[in-house]
């Protein structure tokens, strides 16, 4: 099926057969794992829903696998971490999130080398990171992990803990799960592309009118300036734009980000006077659940919601200088930390700031970094 939103179009396969190299050559599923697979496979490609998506695939495989826990890892947009997304399992809602760098742990050595893992003695394999199971109390026994190939690409890492078995995981277990596996990563696939068009099509309803109709210039003077603002849309680059309130700078920035590669990624608008020092970081940021009262959950920040796209940031020439400490982190790392978190989120966003102050006086004078 091809669906088209705009400029954009998506092929997505909503049943496809196991790739030729999901497999070992010499894996042959009995009557009864094919009938497994193929029970899953319709299961999988009819729940379009990511969140429900995810938490299918790690609860048909604990029971198909038999065994104590599973977890599902996705690399994030950035490709640098793994993201720990779902999991089941005696602890399933102890664990807060969790994220490793690529090559950091088994699921991080195997979505590096792109293989399977069989571990059945983790204690004891120096790749095996025992943070979850000192938090939690959690014992490890034994460890199956293999990666999520999409397209030649590695896009998670599915773990499965603890066989109920008599025996320990053995190769057989291993070719069932990376079969298992190559049917997972299709419907994931779908479920990100169709969530990715729900997402345009709403950008598209807010921004078409403005994209079509807001820069029609006259004056010798603004094509010069539309011309350097296509220039910078190009780039990569932080863009400061400078000008008297109501001249119309979120124009120009929406200009920016709709001719850049960015703009079928989120526009995300902050005004920086708008919202209380405090109020101002937990949105930028994000928190966790317990940070502050109040914080009855996890909340991702504007950052987040942002990635791959633009942040505008207006009226920057306002934030306080402990906040620009943390921007400045931001800029110059592309990471930041949750109010209350202690794991560094990699962030791949561009960001353009507005101000209608003096930022070279108020350098002078130490207000601004």
């Amino acid at each position: 099926m091809k669906i088209t939103a705009g400029r954009i179009a998506f092929h997505i396969d909503f049943c496809a057969p196991v790739p030729s190299n999901a497999m070992d050559a010499s894996f042959q599923p009995s009557r009864e794992q094919l009938s497994a697979l193929l029970s899953v496979s319709r299961l999988l490609t009819s729940s379009i829903d990511l969140p429900s998506l995810l938490k299918l695939i790690v609860t048909s495989v604990t029971d198909l696998l038999e065994c104590e826990a599973s977890s599902l890892f996705l690399i994030d947009r950035t490709g640098e971490q793994l993201v720990l997304r779902v999991a089941t399992g005696p602890v399933r809602g102890e664990i807060k999130e969790l994220r490793l760098e690529i090559g950091e742990g088994i699921a991080g050595w195997v979505a590096k080398h792109r293989k399977s893992l069989i571990v059945n003695d983790p204690k004891r394999d120096p790749r095996f990171l025992g943070t979850v199971d000192k938090a939690t109390g959690f014992q490890t026994r034994s460890i199956l992990a293999v990666p999520l190939m999409d397209h030649d690409q590695v896009v998670g890492v599915l773990e499965i803990l603890n066989t109920s078995k008599a025996k320990q995981f053995d190769q057989s277990d291993l070719d069932f799960l990376t079969a298992f596996g190559s049917y997972a990563a299709v419907a994931l696939r779908n479920a990100e592309l169709l969530a990715t068009m729900r997402d345009e099509s709403q950008m598209l309803k807010g921004s078409v009118e403005e994209r079509y109709k807001t820069l029609i210039v006259e004056s010798p003077r603004m094509r010069t300036v539309v011309e350097t603002l296509r220039k910078a849309a190009r780039s990569n680059s932080t863009v400061l734009l400078l000008g008297e309130s109501g001249v119309g700078k979120e124009i120009l920035a929406r200009a920016i980000h709709n001719w850049s590669p960015r703009a079928s990624h989120p526009f995300v608008a902050v005004n920086c006077v708008a919202l209380s020092d405090h109020l101002l970081e937990s949105e930028l940021f994000g928190h966790e659940k317990g940070a502050f009262t109040g914080a009855h959950q996890q909340k991702k920040g504007l950052l987040e919601v942002g990635q791959g796209g633009t942040i505008f940031l207006d009226e920057i020439g306002e934030m306080k200088p402990s906040l620009q400490v943390k921007l400045l982190r931001v800029l110059q790392d592309r990471e930041f930390d949750r109010v209350g978190g202690t794991q560094p989120i990699k962030v791949d966003v561009r960001v353009i700031a507005a101000t209608n102050q003096d930022l070279k006086a108020a350098i002078g004078d130490g207000r601004f970094r």
